[in-house]
């Protein structure tokens, strides 16, 4: 029992020690990123260029919001001469119950082009379903830029369960270094 108990402490005090990327391997909480610098949220971006097709992709890592887990995903087109970065905010949503489909976004003062990637059934038991919604809400480089002290975002969709995401200035400049 003794060998038992000792086991178990010592997993249990190697858990508290894990590194981020082993705790959370999708991303982190917000109260996490709220403290980091923007060098230390650079390193856990990534550009990646596409030869075949010219093109640059852009991601930032995962916020787990209190309902959803959301980042930025950026790209440029081959054949755009402007090298115009085109920026979405994605939601990743899981939830039981009946569909709310998502459809609006807005902050305080701008409504926002929603786009659905993915919807899924993920699971079923007891009478009712888990769903998953995937969406990007249509951002620009100079609201990210007006923005860049930090924005809140609210998503919406048919069966209320609003949905927020908080995006604090660290995390939006690390971004906006990343795609310059």
């Amino acid at each position: 029992m003794k060998k038992f108990t000792l086991i178990i402490s010592l997993f249990l005090s190697s858990c508290a020690s894990m590194p981020d990327w082993f705790m959370y391997p999708q991303g982190l909480p917000i109260a996490k990123y709220q403290t980091m610098s923007v060098q230390e949220i650079e390193l856990r971006m990534t550009k990646e260029r596409d030869s075949f097709d010219k093109t640059m992709s852009y991601s930032s890592p995962f916020i787990h919001g209190k309902s959803a887990d959301y980042y930025f995903r950026g790209f440029t087109i081959s054949n755009d001469r402007s090298n115009t970065v085109y920026h979405q905010l994605i939601f990743s949503i899981d939830y039981y119950g009946k569909w709310r489909f998502y459809k609006h976004a807005r902050d305080s003062k701008k409504t926002f082009k929603v786009t659905v990637i993915d919807r899924e059934v993920t699971s079923c038991s007891g009478g009712s379903c888990g769903n998953s919604e995937t969406l990007g809400v249509t951002l620009t480089t100079k609201y990210l830029k007006a923005n860049r002290k930090g924005f809140k975002i609210r998503l919406s969709g048919k069966r209320g369960a609003d949905i927020y995401a908080t995006l604090p200035a660290n995390y939006i400049q690390a971004y906006l270094n990343t795609i310059n």
